[in-house]
């Protein structure tokens, strides 16, 4: 395997995950490389090298990073076989890749999540066993709302099932959606990220509030849950784990990612650490860094795709730059309804201050 005078760390994707990631490489003297889908993707502009493959990416790297979960688990197997370091390890990505795998794995280790059950043939004997309305979710392939389906009676599921391989789970009527990024190296060091709170509209998320307005008790049910996690999979590197606190007050894990994750963002500005620098740390074996916010509170708005011209968008991103207090990042991909294209992070003093601003962001942009 190659060897640069810089330790060169390759990412399997080409992204915004990927650019931030590359982003924070520079501070810490890391060389990475990305093996993009196409040479319009975001990460492009701050990749050290291009890989035209994956045996390049290999021969180039010394350890490699996911920036999704959407890879050949096979292909990859032979690379390890022949030394090729993967962080995530391949083994713990075979669970988190598979929403049933999740759910199985989850319940083997006695962690709560939803009731579920998973579909690959008839569906009428399973209807039975579960009330309505339900959550219909593709095992693979699933992100920003996409794959999922609530499915409200059974003449809804036959129309809405496609045959392939899903779970079916009960709804939860939550009081709060929350989430927590945990990082754990190759030396075993485990570090935190505060746990925050995620606001979806049609399921995609649309802000973030860090740190999540809970009682210490919840908060400490959710980092023992995620330490359970990353210790059970011996997960090495940064793992999004997505959570739904119940209106009775349980605490269920919805979703799990293993990468870095759109409700960490905010650590970029309102973290000593961001959390694509603590990715690179833990899997280089590098001292993990303080993860303390830097103010009282951050929000974090995602700025999505809309039905717009180009030059509407520039306006409003004229608009959003003007403000005080804020922090835009903007990932240079092409425009669509729903895409992920930005975010801007607040940094406040209060919630009662910070939330104004996220909310005069939404009007700017959503308007």
């Amino acid at each position: 395997m190659h060897i640069t005078s810089m330790v060169a760390v390759g990412v399997i994707g080409g992204g915004q995950l990927a650019r931030m990631t590359a982003q924070a490489a520079l501070l810490l003297g890391i060389e990475v490389g990305i093996l993009p889908t196409s040479m319009d993707d975001p990460a492009i502009k701050f990749a050290s090298y291009i890989a035209e493959n994956l045996t390049d990416l290999v021969h180039r790297s010394n350890v490699i990073t996911f920036e999704n979960e959407f890879c050949d688990l096979a292909l990859l197997n032979n690379w390890a076989e022949q030394g090729v370091r993967f962080y995530p390890r391949l083994d713990s990505l075979a669970i988190l890749v598979d929403k049933y795998r999740q759910r199985s794995f989850l319940t083997e280790f006695n962690l709560p999540t939803p009731q579920y059950v998973l579909v690959t043939d008839r569906i009428d004997p399973i209807c039975q066993k579960l009330t309505f309305p339900l959550v219909m979710k593709s095992c693979r392939q699933g992100y920003d709302g996409k794959g999922t389906t609530i499915i409200s009676n059974l003449d809804h599921l036959k129309t809405a099932w496609d045959q392939t391989p899903a779970i079916l789970e009960t709804f939860i009527d939550f009081e709060q959606e929350l989430a927590i990024m945990i990082t754990r190296s190759v030396t075993g060091e485990i570090s935190l990220f505060p746990v925050v709170e995620t606001e979806q509209i049609d399921r995609v998320c649309r802000r973030v509030i860090a740190p999540a307005r809970i009682s210490g008790a919840v908060k400490s049910t959710i980092e023992n849950i995620a330490t359970q996690i990353v210790n059970q999979l011996d997960y090495i590197g940064i793992l999004g784990i997505e959570f739904f606190l119940t209106k009775d007050g349980q605490i269920l894990v919805n979703e799990m990612a293993p990468r870095p994750h759109n409700s960490g963002h905010y650590t970029i500005e309102g973290c000593v650490t961001s959390q694509f620098s603590q990715l690179l740390r833990s899997i280089l074996g590098m001292p993990l860094g303080a993860t303390n916010m830097v103010s009282p509170v951050a929000i974090m708005v995602n700025l999505l795709g809309l039905a717009i011209s180009e030059y509407d968008y520039q306006q409003r991103l004229l608009r959003l730059q003007q403000l005080s207090q804020i922090h835009v990042h903007w990932y240079d991909k092409q425009p669509r309804p729903g895409r992920k294209l930005g975010h801007v992070t607040v940094l406040g003093d209060s919630y009662d201050s910070a939330l104004p601003i996220a909310k005069t962001i939404e009007g700017i942009w959503y308007s």
